[in-house]
């Protein structure tokens, strides 16, 4: 059986999400046993502190879980539906997307299955204090930052290519 370029893009970009949805999860097991729900941790530049975060982004619009649950669905679904225009066959958008993907997946599996997001990581630095995210977090803003500064470049090159 030959497999196609789009096909092996989307197997690795499944394989990344899976990885970063088993990272995250290990990691919110390991807040949820280690900090508890009082226990604080100082690693150098990072406060480890359990939270529960029932809302969006900073905790806003607490309460909707099953909208940011149908929401975070329909992104996935989605992606799965136009996998072909992604340009999986790009290795830079497999590995955003993968992340993307593992992000979304990790928060969803806690509001479904919890009903909010377990945050443990926060940043004791003046604009950012009682801010507090997760490695699901870290993987989504990872893959969108990767995948607007690849189209940036993307954009750049084609614009400078077309000059000559």
């Amino acid at each position: 059986m030959k497999m196609t370029r789009e096909f092996r893009g989307l197997c690795v970009a499944c394989s990344i999400a899976f990885i970063s949805l088993s990272v995250d999860q290990l990691a919110k097991a390991f807040a949820a046993r280690e900090l508890g729900r009082n226990g604080a941790i100082w690693c150098r530049f990072l406060l480890l502190r359990y939270c529960e975060n029932s809302g969006a982004a900073f905790g806003m619009l607490a309460g909707f879980r099953w909208f940011f649950c149908a929401t975070a669905a329909a992104v996935l679904l989605l992606g799965i539906f136009f996998y072909r225009r992604l340009a999986l066959w790009r290795p830079t958008n497999c590995i955003c997307f993968g992340l993307i993907g593992g992000g979304i997946l990790g928060n969803l599996w806690d509001r479904i299955s919890i009903g909010f997001v377990v945050d443990f990581i926060c940043l004791p630095l003046r604009p950012f204090d009682g801010v507090s995210f997760n490695v699901a977090d870290c993987a989504l803003c990872l893959g969108v930052g990767i995948h607007i500064f690849d189209s940036i470049l993307l954009h750049w090159r084609r614009s400078e290519s077309t000059r000559r």
